[in-house]
């Protein structure tokens, strides 16, 4: 593997660690291959109704064919969908209903994620 994903699967794991509540790790959907990214990685706020996948891409450029792929994407609520950047990582965070207490964790996770961008 080469040496940019293993800094930026650390780096995930220090940004997810940020977060104030307790993650699941679960597997990505979509996943690194049908997103055309080198990794993919996924976590669900336990007892909440809010997950995301992060992506790491090569360069922070393919980052707009990721957006471009989520956003075609039927099966991607965009209303509830939260979509970031941080360096090579991509993050798409979704709530599954529309409860405001999900946005909030929703938009703290995001947070969290953007570290010290």
């Amino acid at each position: 593997m080469s040496d940019y994903l293993e800094h930026e699967k650390t780096k995930i794991d220090r940004l997810m660690h940020s977060f104030s509540k307790p993650l699941k790790e679960i597997p990505p959907t979509p996943t690194a291959d049908e997103a055309a990214a080198g990794y993919a990685v996924s976590y669900e706020v336990v007892d909440e109704n809010v997950s995301c996948v992060i992506y790491i891409y090569e360069n922070q450029q393919k980052h707009e064919d990721a957006l471009k792929y989520f956003t075609n994407n039927p099966n991607v609520n965009l209303k509830n969908s939260l979509f970031s950047s941080n360096g090579r990582l991509f993050f798409w965070g979704y709530q599954k209903t529309d409860d405001p207490k999900e946005r909030y964790t929703l938009n703290a996770l995001a947070a969290a994620f953007a570290g010290e961008e």
